[in-house]
């Protein structure tokens, strides 16, 4: 799909609303793998609203995975709206995500009335581990 539209500049699924799925429900969703297709086919993506899967562990983060794989940088995008999406760790995800977006300042997720669902407060909270790590992130300066 995202081949389609190379000139893509705005990519909003649901923002606001999530997908309500729980982690035990078949996941066909957005990987961070999957985003980081998305901003090599769209490289005028400037804002990004989706429910992204990160349950699973970020190949992405690895460094033979980073040899293996061009990485696509996206400079423009500065936070992420994330719905329901659901994490694990969120110090690979931080790490993840800050390498698609070296800008990254800020993830929006589990917002009212997300954070009502059922494991809310526990995603909401481990997204805001990861806003954390961006922000030390963003301390620090960035290597090219």
């Amino acid at each position: 799909m995202a081949s389609s539209w190379p000139e893509l500049e705005v990519f909003c699924l649901n923002e606001g609303r999530g997908w309500h799925l729980s982690a035990s429900e078949p996941r066909q969703s957005i990987t961070i793998r999957g985003l980081q297709s998305l901003c090599a086919l769209c490289p005028r993506l400037y804002q990004i609203a989706i429910v992204l899967n990160a349950l699973l562990p970020c190949p992405i983060t690895s460094e033979s995975s980073r040899r293996d794989t061009a990485l696509a940088r996206n400079l423009a995008v500065t936070s992420l709206s994330l719905g329901d999406s659901m994490l694990a760790n969120p110090q690979d995800v931080a790490c993840a995500l800050s390498d698609i977006f070296p800008r990254l300042k800020r993830i929006n997720a589990w917002q009212h009335p997300l954070g009502t669902l059922p494991n809310g407060r526990h995603h909401r909270r481990l997204w805001e581990e990861v806003n954390n790590i961006l922000q030390q992130r963003n301390i620090t300066p960035l290597t090219q």
